[in-house]
């Protein structure tokens, strides 16, 4: 059981509130339609290019931040328990495999390590990467094989993992952004692989929480619990669906068994 404290902690830290809108711009290419000047033109083209440069700008920031915040709550979390209902995930997740001794998994965002040592403890070779080196260090300390990587460049070898688990680690990621960390983790997922992913959502929002107890304060992304089904299916067969209410929040948890085509 989680003790009361940190029962709280767990939830005041994971479940945030819908964080206020900041300025988060996304940016389309362009569309070029009809005719336009030569002049014109070139005022479009580095108008372009300035904000192209802003997105690559705000990424780092938004990942630095995130680095910044979860290095500096690792010890914290590493003294978190895994609550019942993330079990139950775990545990119909862990249903799909038949026999899972010597099986592959990724654990992405794995944080400070208790999914990572749930899994393993039930049979898969577990890897588990974070962006934030003080997780990987709780990790490391879990007795599990850990790298500070992060979604964005997954530098691991193509299809070599027989399943992906994911809880609460995309919806860090600009929704500009999630096509490549789709595209990523598909990559290194082998053909019929399992790839677990669970997000806090129900809602359309993006931007800082500006409420977050964790300083600096983090980035969220949240999805319409239909709009985040139709991007999935874009790269993924969605084996299962469900969204979960989250009791006293203002979120739902989405939770997704996918497979790899």
């Amino acid at each position: 059981m989680v003790c009361p404290r940190v029962f709280e902690e767990v939830n005041q830290a994971d479940n945030p509130a819908p964080p206020n809108r900041v300025a988060v711009s996304r940016f389309a290419p362009l569309r070029w339609r009809g005719f336009v000047d030569t002049q014109t033109l070139a005022e479009i083209d580095e108008n372009y290019y300035k904000k192209i440069q802003g997105v690559v700008h705000m990424d780092v920031e938004i990942k630095n931040t995130l680095i910044e915040s979860y290095n500096a709550n690792a010890e914290l979390r590493d003294k978190f328990e895994i609550q019942s209902w993330k079990l139950n995930e775990l545990n119909r997740f862990i249903s799909y495999f038949s026999n899972i001794v010597g099986l592959k998994l990724l654990d992405i965002g794995a944080g400070s390590g208790q999914h990572s040592q749930y899994l393993k403890s039930n049979g898969f070779d577990v890897l588990s990467i974070d962006m934030s080196p003080e997780m990987i260090k709780s990790c490391l300390n879990r007795g599990l094989k850990a790298q500070v990587i992060d979604f964005y460049s997954l530098k691991l070898e193509e299809a070599s993992f027989d399943a992906i688990w994911s809880m609460n680690a995309l919806l860090h990621v600009p929704k500009r952004r999630l096509d490549i960390v789709f595209n990523n983790i598909k990559t290194v997922l082998k053909p019929g692989g399992f790839f677990y992913l669970g997000l806090y959502g129900g809602y359309d929002s993006e931007g800082i929480w500006e409420e977050d107890p964790y300083k600096p304060n983090r980035f969220f992304s949240f999805y319409k619990n239909e709009d985040i089904e139709v991007k999935v299916k874009e790269y993924f067969d969605v084996m299962n669906f469900e969204v979960v209410p989250m009791v006293g929040m203002n979120t739902d948890f989405q939770s997704f068994v996918l497979r790899k085509r």
